[in-house]
């Protein structure tokens, strides 16, 4: 399988490549680099260490030479601009963490999907094998119904906290109604989100870095769910893969959008001084997050540490 990658702004670009490479299934033929965070320098050693072939300037340039594009913009505004060539061509993408930043977006992603464009995405928390296995196992050791469900994570309200949206999504699937900031202390930001399979759902995102974890209670009792962050790259990369095999989804765009959505209702609740906001309300649609601004302050840090190993 080629695979194009675009934007190579986070660690995640390298890391995937390193996955793929070490495998038979699928190799990195062509790249476009993006300008927030590579250098000349940095794009030719990349190019170099993982054999890339094509180094283009445009997503055009790639039409033709790829099977398979993954879109990782530290940005999220640019995502839908940058797969529209690839879906208008009929060729799957997958969208790295998070999908996007507003509902308009989300809604477009969407249209894609239902027009059948493949669309792969977000976070690889949406896809761990812990939660796998704790679903599979059987409703007398599981039991029958979530009562209450944790999540945490670090670091920031939107970039990070999005893998414990998407954790949480995997874990119950799609069904969040509401969500209600509840308080903050320091960098803590704590909220209570319903879910319709009736779980009181609580989560929280802080300012330094905590291991993803969920806490799950059911009538049978309380269990941890520690994800090992050095599988969770590989399991998703794997599911993907089989996923496009099949010329199939891997999650629906309707169940990743909910997430994001999740998100922004937390950050309308929280501006309006704590109310519950359903998923639904007429108001999500001027929240957003800006990714533009994120990318302006995550890209001279980046940068900086890749010229200096």
């Amino acid at each position: 399988m080629r695979i194009g990658q675009i934007d190579l702004d986070t660690s995640h670009a390298g890391a995937f490549a390193e996955i793929l490479s070490a495998g038979d299934k699928a190799r990195i033929v062509a790249i476009l680099p993006g300008e927030t965070v590579m250098t000349a320098e940095l794009t030719r050693d990349y190019a170099e260490k993982f054999g890339v072939e094509h180094v283009v300037e445009t997503p055009e340039e790639m039409i033709g030479k790829v099977d398979l594009v993954l879109i990782q913009s530290v940005d999220w505004d640019v995502h839908l601009p940058r797969a529209l060539p690839f879906l208008e061509a009929g060729i799957p993408v997958f969208l790295d963490k998070p999908l996007c930043g507003n509902l308009a977006d989300c809604a477009s992603f969407q249209e894609w999907e239902s027009r059948g464009a493949l669309i792969y995405g977000s976070s690889s928390l949406r896809y761990t094998r812990e939660v796998d296995e704790y679903l599979a196992l059987p409703t007398d050791q599981r039991g029958e119904r979530f009562r209450v469900v944790y999540g945490a994570v670090g670091t920031d309200d939107f970039n990070y906290a999005i893998h414990v949206a998407e954790m949480l999504g995997g874990l119950l699937g799609r069904g969040f109604t509401s969500v209600r900031f509840l308080d903050e202390s320091d960098s803590v930001q704590l909220y209570e989100a319903r879910h319709d399979c009736g779980a009181v759902v609580v989560f929280q995102h802080s300012g330094v870095w905590l291991p993803f974890s969920l806490g799950v209670t059911t009538e049978k009792g309380f269990r941890h769910i520690a994800v090992d962050n050095s599988k969770l790259y590989a399991t998703m990369l794997e599911k993907m893969l089989a996923a496009f095999e099949n010329r199939g989804p891997l999650a629906g765009m309707a169940d990743i959008a909910e997430s994001v959505r999740l998100l922004l209702a937390a950050k309308l609740s929280r501006e309006s001084g704590g109310r519950e906001v359903a998923l639904d309300d007429a108001g999500l649609k001027d929240v957003s997050f800006d990714g533009k601004a994120f990318a302006d302050s995550y890209g001279p840090t980046r940068r900086a540490s890749l010229l200096n190993k």
